[in-house]
Formats: structure tokens, sequence, C-alpha cells
């Protein structure tokens, strides 16, 4: 064997990236979600599916993805004929551990995009819309069965995967499998991507609010990116037979992908967080500011203190509402409210009459149920 196999190309180990990469994810996912929870109890909507099920589904299934035990235990990075030669029991448990990341990508990728799409119904009505959107989570479904499916039965009997030693054993071509299981999961992403615009440009609203929204939006398909280089990946890479360090890339990009989109699916809750630290600096803001309204003056400060407080349209948070003072969530065309003309607060006076409070009371009231919600509502 040594005069096949050099002592430098014995020596090579290339799990130091998949390390890396895998560290870098586990502080990330960790810092995102910890953001994803206090944004949505900031904003009171720590409610609904994708908040108590799916977002922390994908945590998990995200963070076993982070495969630092394959790289110790099955020696990922190694070449092939070196396990064999020092240590052929590691082979075997790299495989498993192959086997389980499998369904983890398969269950990672699709948990924050269903996560997504319940978002989008909680905030968009128009029928069409929803309709989309329950094809969409359909095809997410149908993608997630295949997946399950196609890992269970990809070698006969199950055990073949890892053990090629057992008599009358088969599989299919694994890597052609992993390679077309991805255009599934681009087609979802084009989906989620392509859904709200037509009900954001329907909104009777300026354009930079408009390309605020898309852009907003569009922050929760950016795994395509991934999807596409995982893609890639697969089609230039060679794996087997000597998938422990030929792998890595394609395993790398495995973790990243499910990663993406959960880093992806918790951005929207941290709007609230965003609106508390950073105040009025958004999307929308820099494009008017940048691009559209440059001569258009700026609006005085003391808007400030009426009593209505708008969320921003890419500080939807969860619903994307309209929050008064006493956390009233109300909503109203954009067109409406461009006509309605705001005017400040003034607070109560104990030496009017009972009946000028009482109108004040129902002035105030009225105020407080009428704004901008350019999320939840389509024309």
């Amino acid at each position: 064997m040594s005069s096949i196999y050099s002592p430098e190309f014995m020596a090579e180990d290339f799990g130091a990236s998949l390390i890396g990469v895998c560290c870098t994810f586990i502080v990330s996912l960790t810092i995102f979600f910890s953001l994803f929870v206090v944004g949505r109890y900031v904003s009171r909507t720590c409610r609904g599916l994708d908040f108590w099920v799916f977002m922390p589904a994908a945590y998990v299934f995200c963070m076993a993805l982070c495969v630092l035990v394959a790289v110790k235990v099955g020696s990922t990075g190694r070449h092939a004929i070196f396990i064999l030669q020092t240590d052929a029991k590691r082979m075997p448990s790299g495989l498993k551990i192959s086997k389980v990341a499998e369904y983890s990508y398969t269950a990672g990728v699709a948990c924050p995009k269903i996560a997504v799409l319940i978002l989008y119904v909680r905030i968009f009505k128009a029928r069409p819309f929803l309709i989309g959107c329950y094809c969409a989570f359909a095809l997410v479904a149908a993608t997630v069965l295949s997946g399950f499916v196609l890992s269970s039965i990809s070698c006969k009997p199950f055990a073949y995967f890892w053990n090629p030693s057992i008599p009358g054993g088969k599989c299919i071509d694994i890597t052609a499998a992993y390679r077309y299981m991805s255009f599934p999961n681009i087609a979802t992403d084009v989906i989620i991507l392509v859904l709200p615009i037509l009900p954001i440009m329907k909104l009777q609203v300026d354009l930079a609010k408009k390309i605020g929204l898309v852009i907003t939006f569009a922050t929760g398909s950016i795994g395509i990116l991934t999807s596409i280089i995982r893609t890639y990946a697969f089609f230039t890479a060679d794996i087997y037979p000597n998938p422990k360090a030929t792998g890595v890339e394609t395993m790398m990009w495995t973790a990243v992908e499910p990663g993406v989109y959960f880093l992806a699916a918790c951005m929207p809750a941290m709007s609230p967080l965003k609106r508390r630290f950073l105040g009025d600096l958004g999307v929308t803001e820099f494009i008017s500011s940048r691009w559209l309204n440059k001569d258009k003056p700026k609006r005085s400060k003391s808007i400030n203190k009426t009593e209505i407080k708008i969320v921003k349209e890419n500080d939807f948070g969860d619903t994307g509402s309209l929050r008064s003072s006493k956390g009233d969530e109300e909503s109203l065309r954009g067109k409406d409210v461009e006509e309605m003309e705001m005017k400040p607060w003034t607070p109560l006076d104990a030496s009017q009459p009972s009946h000028v409070q009482g109108a004040w009371v129902q002035i105030a009231g009225f105020g407080a149920t009428v704004g901008l919600n350019l999320i939840q509502v389509i024309k």
C-alpha cells in the first residue's frame, strides 16, 4: 500500500473546514433563534404552529446537521483507504451518521419553509394568494414525504447502506438521488419568493414602501442560493468511492442549506427589536431617501406624539398590524390612511365637562383603531 499511496496522501485531512462551518452555524443558529423568540415576545405574537412547532423543530434539525460528531467518529475528511487501514470500524459509523443526516436535512429544509408559509397565510387574506400558499404547502409536504421514502428504500436491506458485505444487498444510485432531490427544494423556494410580490404590488402605497416590502419578504427565500450551490456541488463532486474525503464539500452545503433557511425564517420576527434599538432606520426609509423622494421634506417629529403608533411595513413582526398604545390591533387599506390627516394627541383636561371628555375618549379610541396595515389587507 505504501508504494501506491504516499504518506502525504494518507495524512490529508479535509475535515477542518467542516468543523469551522459547523461551529459557526451552531453559534449563529442559537443567536438567531434567541432573537426570534425575544422578537415574538416583544411583539406579543408568541402563538401559532410556526412559533411552537416548526421553528423549534427546524432549530433541532439544523443543529443535528452540524455534524461535528461525524468528523470525530466517522473520520469525515480522511481518505477511505486511510480509514480502512487504520480503523475500518469507523467507516460504517460514518455512513450511519450520513443516513441520519439525510432525514435531518429533509426535515430541516421543510420546517422553516412551512413557518414562512404560515406567516404568509396569517398576513395576506386574498383568496388567490391563499390558494397559492396551500399549493406551496402541498408541494413542501410532498417533497418531505418523498425524501423520507427515498432515504428508507434506497438500499435493500436497509443496513446494506453501511454494510455492503450483506449477501444479495443492493442500492440505487445514491449520488443521483442526492442530486435530483434538490430540484423540488429550488422549486418551492421560487414559489415562496414570488408569492407575495403580486399582493404587494396591489397595495395603495408609494413605490418605496412596495420595494421595501418585497425586499423584506425576499429574505425568507435567500435559501435558494445555498440550494443551488449545493446542487452544483453534488453534480461536480465525485463522492464515491472515497466519500469521506471528497464528500466534505457536499456535506458542508448539506448542513449550510437548512441553516440558511432557518436564519431567513427568523429575520421577520426581529423587526420589533430593530425598531426598538434602531428607530426608523429601515429598508423603506433608505430607498426613499436615496433614490425616490430626495426632495420631499421630512415629516415633523411631532408626529411621535400622536396616539397612533404605526408599525413600519418591514416591522411587521408576526402580523404586520397596527398597534395602539393599549395593544389593540386593527387594519385599514393604505389608500384610506393616505386620506386621513393624523392630529396630535391632546390630553384630557379635568376641568372640561364630562360630555367633552367623553368626546375626547371617542376621538382617541377612533384614532387608535385606524391606521396602515401594508401586509395583512390586500386590495
